[in-house]
C-alpha cells in the first residue's frame, strides 16, 4: 500500500507554483529546477539535463532494482492567447466551482504535479521495481527534449511508459469529438458511449490513448519579385503562384485515400498563409505553413518526397513564375501501441480511482501528437499508455482541469505502478 506523503493542500500549492512559472515555448529550466527541489526534499534522486537558452529536461528516479516503469510529461506550454479573453490571470491558479484554471494546467502541469507526488509516495514505499520520471522541454513545437533524452539512452531500458497528456473530453463536447473523424474508439460504440455520458450526467469522459498519428511540419515558400502595384508586369507575384500551388497540393492530398484501421486517414493542416508587406506592392514572397497528421502507411518522409516532386514539377512547368521551395521543420512517425497491452489493461483496471464513471477508460486512437513519437522510435518494445487529468480545454483561453480528477491522479498512477511491479 502506497503512503500518501503529500496532502491535498500541498498538491494544490505545487500545481499553483508550477502554473506561476511561465513556460510558454521556453524557460523550462525554471520549472524543472523547482520540481527537482521539491523531489529532492522528499529524497527522490533527480538530474537536470540542460538544453539551450534557459531550456532543460528533468529525470527523476525511485527504486533500486527490478523492472523499470516510466512516467513522462513536458514542461512547456502554448501561448496564452489574448489575455482579455481570460476570466482570470492565466499564470495564477484559480480555484472556482471545482475547476482549477490557468495556462498549462490541463496541458500538462497538472499531470506533472501528479507524477511528482506519485514519485514521492512511491519513494516512501517498498517497491519491487523502479520508476523513472521524465520532464521534457520543447514538446509543443519540436519534441526536442524527448529527442535529447532518447539520444542519451534514458528510454532504452523502460518496459512500459505512462505519458500524462490530457485525455479527457467535456460531456458538452463528447458528441462532436467522437464524430470528428480525428479519433477512433477500440471495441466501444461511439453512440453508446455518448448516451452513457449523457444519461449519467458526467462532467467529462476520459480515455486510454494507445496510438496516435505521426506528423510533418513544413512551409512552402514562393519566391517572386516585388514591384509597385501600378506596374505589376515588372514584378513576379508570389501570392498568385502560392495559390496555384495550394490548389495542386489539394489535389495531391485528395489522392491519399489509404485508411489505417486504427488511425483513419491522413489529416491535412494548411493553417497559415502569409504574403506581401503592403497593399501597394506586388508580393515578392508568400508562405504557406502546414502541420499534417500522418498515418503509418504514408510516413512523413514519403509525404515530404511527394511534396518535393510536386514543387519540382511546378517549377519546371513555369520557370517565369515565382519559384517554390519546400522547407521541412520537423517530422515524426505514428505511434502504434497495443490496446490490449499490460500497461493499458492496468490503466483501465484502476481507472475508477480517478475517473469514477460507468465506462471509465475506453481505449482510443487519436490524431494529436505527443513525445511518444520519439519514445516509441527509440524503444519499439516499450508499451505506452497516454492518460492524464487534463481535458479538451488545452490550447484555449480559460483552460482548466477538474479539481477532483487532479487530486486523484497521484493515487491512480501509484496504483498502476504497484500493480505493474506485482505482475513481474
Amino acid at each position: 500500500m502506497t503512503q500518501n506523503i503529500i496532502s491535498d493542500q500541498a498538491q494544490l500549492k505545487l500545481l499553483a507554483d508550477l502554473t506561476a512559472i511561465n513556460t510558454v515555448n521556453a524557460h523550462e529550466e525554471s520549472l524543472v529546477t523547482y520540481l527537482a527541489t521539491f523531489l529532492n526534499l522528499h529524497h527522490v534522486k533527480t538530474e537536470i539535463i540542460k538544453g539551450s537558452n534557459g531550456r532543460a529536461n528533468l529525470v527523476a528516479e525511485v527504486g533500486t532494482e527490478g523492472p523499470l516503469l516510466g512516467f513522462a510529461g513536458h514542461a512547456d506550454t502554448v501561448h496564452e492567447g489574448n489575455r482579455k479573453d481570460w476570466e482570470h490571470y492565466p499564470f495564477t491558479l484559480t480555484d472556482r466551482s471545482g475547476r482549477l484554471y490557468g495556462r498549462g494546467v490541463t496541458d500538462m502541469k497538472a499531470a506533472l504535479a501528479s507524477f511528482a507526488v506519485a514519485m514521492v509516495n512511491l519513494q516512501a514505499t517498498e517497491l519491487a521495481g523502479r520508476v523513472r520520471f521524465m520532464v521534457t522541454l520543447n514538446e509543443e513545437k519540436a519534441q526536442a527534449g524527448a529527442k535529447q533524452l532518447c539520444e542519451l539512452g534514458y528510454v532504452d531500458d523502460i518496459e512500459a511508459l505512462i505519458i500524462g497528456e490530457p485525455t479527457g473530453v467535456r460531456a458538452s463536447e463528447i458528441t462532436n469529438y467522437l464524430h470528428s473523424g480525428g479519433v477512433r474508439l477500440n471495441n466501444t460504440d461511439p453512440d453508446e458511449l455518448i448516451n452513457t455520458v449523457k444519461n449519467n450526467h458526467q462532467i467529462e469522459q476520459h480515455f486510454a490513448v494507445y496510438a496516435h498519428k505521426g506528423f510533418l511540419v513544413y512551409d512552402v515558400i514562393a519566391h517572386g519579385k516585388a514591384a509597385h502595384s501600378s506596374t505589376p508586369a515588372l514584378g513576379v507575384d508570389a501570392i498568385a503562384r502560392l495559390i496555384d500551388y495550394y490548389q495542386a497540393e489539394t489535389e495531391l492530398y485528395q489522392q491519399l485515400t489509404i485508411n489505417n484501421p486504427m488511425l483513419g486517414r491522413t489529416v491535412r493542416g494548411a493553417n497559415m498563409f502569409h504574403g506581401g508587406v503592403q497593399p501597394n506592392s506586388i508580393a515578392g514572397e508568400a508562405q504557406l505553413s502546414e502541420l499534417t497528421r500522418i498515418i503509418p502507411e504514408l510516413s512523413p518522409k514519403k509525404l515530404a518526397d511527394a511534396l518535393t516532386d510536386l514543387i519540382d514539377t511546378l517549377n519546371r512547368q513555369a520557370p517565369e513564375q515565382a519559384q517554390l521551395e519546400l522547407v521541412v521543420h520537423n517530422m515524426g512517425e505514428a505511434m502504434l501501441g497495443n490496446p490490449d497491452s499490460e500497461i493499458v489493461t492496468l490503466g483501465q483496471k484502476h481507472a475508477k480511482l480517478a475517473f469514477p464513471t460507468e465506462n471509465a477508460l475506453p481505449t482510443l486512437a487519436v490524431s494529436m501528437g505527443t513525445d511518444a513519437t520519439r519514445y516509441a522510435k527509440a524503444n519499439p518494445n516499450m508499451e505506452i499508455l497516454i492518460v492524464g487529468p487534463g481535458n479538451d480545454t488545452a490550447h484555449q483561453e480559460n483552460e482548466y482541469v477538474e479539481k477532483s480528477t487532479f487530486l486523484a491522479m497521484a493515487d491512480y498512477y501509484c496504483a498502476v505502478a504497484q500493480n505493474f511491479f506485482d505482475n513481474k
